[in-house]
């Protein structure tokens, strides 16, 4: 019988910024590495700034250079989006993780495409 595929459900709260980013690097990083397939949830995410952002970029590239898939999943707070919205990153309103993915310039291209 073959080996399934470990998925592992990250589920991220709070403020995704630069005070927290080395805390969150590493909780990415250890999902990484324990999964095939990795699932950020964005739910619990109340803020997201470029800090936040480029984390979850760095999360898709490092997942993808293991031979690893990553997605964004769950629902994203309002406030989120108008800082997102605000800054440029995305240029119409989105209410989940998968849509984000979508919108946000070049992140497939920073990692991986299917999870």
């Amino acid at each position: 019988m073959g080996s399934s595929e470990l998925q592992v459900n990250l589920p991220l709260s709070g403020v995704l910024n630069i005070e927290n980013s080395a805390e969150t690097a590493l909780l990415l990083s250890d999902a990484i590495n324990k999964s095939e397939k990795l699932a950020i949830d964005l739910s619990g995410v109340r803020e997201l700034d470029l800090p936040g952002i480029q984390l979850l970029y760095s999360a898709s590239r490092t997942a993808a250079n293991k031979g690893r898939s990553l997605v964004l999943t769950g629902s994203i707070a309002p406030e989120a989006i108008r800082k997102l919205l605000h800054a440029g990153f995305i240029q119409n309103t989105c209410s989940s993780g998968e849509a984000l993915m979508a919108m946000l310039p070049d992140f497939f291209a920073a990692g991986s495409k299917t999870c």
